[in-house]
């Protein structure tokens, strides 16, 4: 599975993480981040995805 997300918050973000995938999380700067589904995951399977 492959899934990309660009996050814009508009305010500052203190901490992007998901309680179902293992991510990866780069900070562009203090409002916006990309976070990516870590490629070696091998549970992603039929679950919702969580980003909080």
């Amino acid at each position: 599975m492959a899934l990309k997300v660009t996050l814009n918050a508009g305010m500052s973000l203190q901490q992007v993480a998901s309680t179902s995938h293992d991510v990866k999380v780069g900070y562009k700067n203090k409002t916006s981040t990309v976070v990516t589904v870590d490629g070696e995951a091998t549970e992603v399977g039929n679950r919702d995805f969580i980003l909080r």
